[in-house]
């Protein structure tokens, strides 16, 4: 067990800059990306699994350390000090990997209040399966994972989670298992009067009155529907794609670019032509280089905004606390 002191979160430095108030503990696919944009309205900076996307090498290590902790005694456990610094620049958090520390979560915040995202189970398992689960069997990320570090952290994390919540199995009995546990739990755990259960569709005004805030003027959000986060994922896979015939064109230049040097060397009847082919294919190299280059720079920005200003701004700020 690696004790405090040598753990990734003994080294973080940061700070608890806002106190934490809300606690949404309903399991992903259940409306958390909804919910995560409308406290963002309502004023409040919510951490969410985008969130740790965007600043994923700062995040992914050490979620995974407070998970392979709590349930596989690799390190000390997370508590509110460890919780302070990986959460300490919000005041709300939700979906995973949250949810899966409820308990350390409400008793290093008793004061925050909780919100339990609902769905009936069955169509939870149902989204899952389009979406979560139909993800994690993709044939590309499976074998095309290592060839960039957005994947190569982010695949090994989920799969990691899955295991945790249902096993790696997909067929979704494990899963419904665990989502009626989860709920069930939380019900006991949490005082009626400090929690709010919230279903798809019921907008502003149960929210805003438990948070004793106004109701905002504006519809309530609606993102990450299961055709965003199947577009999401298109756009990862046709990037690893887009990669992987990079490779495989750098290859074939290195491999055929000598031949044709030797035939200059040569100085063969082709040697105008020889030379022509050899500027030609180190040109398309390096162009299909940058490009690709370019397509995959901040890709996490680009994954989790659609909107391109959006996502130039969120990769600033992303960029700005690794600074």
């Amino acid at each position: 067990m690696i004790p405090v002191g040598s753990r990734h979160i003994d080294k973080d430095e940061t700070v608890r800059s806002r106190p934490m108030k809300v606690l949404a503990l309903g399991m992903s696919r259940t409306g958390t990306s909804s919910l995560r944009d409308a406290l963002t309205l309502l004023g409040y900076k919510p951490f969410h699994f985008r969130e740790l996307m965007l600043n994923y090498r700062r995040y992914i290590p050490l979620w995974t350390e407070a998970l392979e902790a709590k349930f596989y005694g690799k390190a000390a456990p997370y508590g509110r000090a460890e919780f302070d610094k990986i959460l300490g620049d919000f005041d709300a958090t939700e979906d995973n990997p949250s949810v899966l520390f409820a308990d350390e979560l409400i008793q290093a915040y008793p004061d925050a209040k909780v919100i339990l995202t609902n769905r009936n189970v069955d169509d939870w398992v149902k989204s899952m399966q389009k979406t979560v689960f139909k993800a994690k069997k993709s044939y590309i990320y499976n074998y095309l994972y290592m060839l960039h570090p957005l994947p190569r952290a982010w695949f090994p994390f989920a799969t990691l989670l899955s295991k945790i919540w249902y096993d790696n199995e997909y067929d979704g009995a494990k899963a419904r298992t665990a989502h009626l546990a989860h709920y069930e739990h939380i019900r006991k755990v949490v005082p009626k009067e400090n929690l709010l259960e919230m279903e798809l569709g019921d907008g502003w005004e149960p929210l805003c009155n438990f948070l004793g805030v106004p109701i905002p003027e504006v519809p309530y959000p609606c993102s990450n529907d299961s055709e965003v986060f199947q577009g999401r994922h298109r756009l990862g896979k046709s990037l690893l794609v887009q990669f992987l015939v990079a490779i495989i064109f750098m290859i074939f230049i290195v491999g055929t670019a000598p031949t044709q040097a030797l035939e200059l060397y040569g100085r063969d009847p082709g040697l105008f032509v020889a030379c022509l082919r050899l500027v030609a294919k180190i040109s398309m190299g390096v162009l299909i280089c940058v490009v690709v280059a370019n397509k995959h720079k901040n890709v996490e920005s680009l994954l989790y905004f659609g909107d391109k200003k959006d996502a130039r701004a969120a990769y600033r700020g992303s960029k700005a606390h690794r600074l």
